[in-house]
């Protein structure tokens, strides 16, 4: 079975592109979802989160509250790094463990969705690398979308490694700029590709 890192920028649309894969019978795990798993439930997690961020993180009841600890730590890069440096290692042996645990099902490849998987120094864990890319105007469209202001956005891509830099190192890359028949098109195509590698034939690298 195929390791495969599924990442891109901030609002490229990644977790699109997964539940594309997922609908082609890929089993996919969010690394955010790992998080806010680990902040609701792993003690460790948790202590070190208060112990390096204060009280002004927690809820009422004790618990970690994600949009004050985004305030606090997308704030400035010395913030980012200590979060990354408690969360990463707990999320990146979540997901070893769960991609160990896929071995059995029969697929040829099993995908994790990891928003700063170059950020976070994960990549030996990865066979395959697919970087989901659009330009910058496509993704502050959709930011704004959401709800987020552009001084926001523009503070976000600051942690973040440039989307150039990640496609100059991926092995595929998906262009998320047009209608969404587009991008299940290129979809579609990298999933076959990837049963042919798993099959023993590699195709060769796909990008766009």
């Amino acid at each position: 079975m195929i390791h495969v890192g599924l990442t891109g920028g901030l609002c490229t649309g990644k977790s699109t592109v997964a539940a594309m894969f997922a609908e082609l019978g890929a089993p996919v795990i969010d690394a955010d979802a790992v998080v806010h798993e680990l902040l609701a439930t792993d003690p460790e997690v948790r202590r070190r989160v208060g112990e390096a961020f204060g009280e002004a993180v927690r809820t009422n009841d004790g618990a970690i509250d994600r949009a004050k600890l985004a305030a606090v730590a997308f704030a400035h890069k010395d913030t980012v790094a200590r979060l990354t440096s408690i969360l990463y290692p707990a999320v990146r042996e979540r997901i070893a463990r769960w991609f160990a645990a896929r071995k059995t099902n029969g697929a040829p490849a099993a995908i994790a969705e990891v928003s700063m998987l170059y950020e976070g120094g994960a990549t030996r864990i990865y066979d395959v690398i697919i970087v989901v890319s659009a330009d910058r105007a496509t993704q502050l469209a959709r930011f704004v979308e959401r709800g987020g202001m552009a001084d926001d956005f523009s503070m976000r891509l600051k942690h973040q490694l440039p989307l150039e830099q990640k496609e100059q190192k991926a092995d595929y890359i998906i262009n998320n700029n047009g209608a969404r028949e587009a991008t299940r098109e290129q979809v579609e195509h990298l999933w076959a590709a990837l049963r042919e590698r798993h099959a023993g034939t590699d195709p060769g690298k796909e990008g766009a």
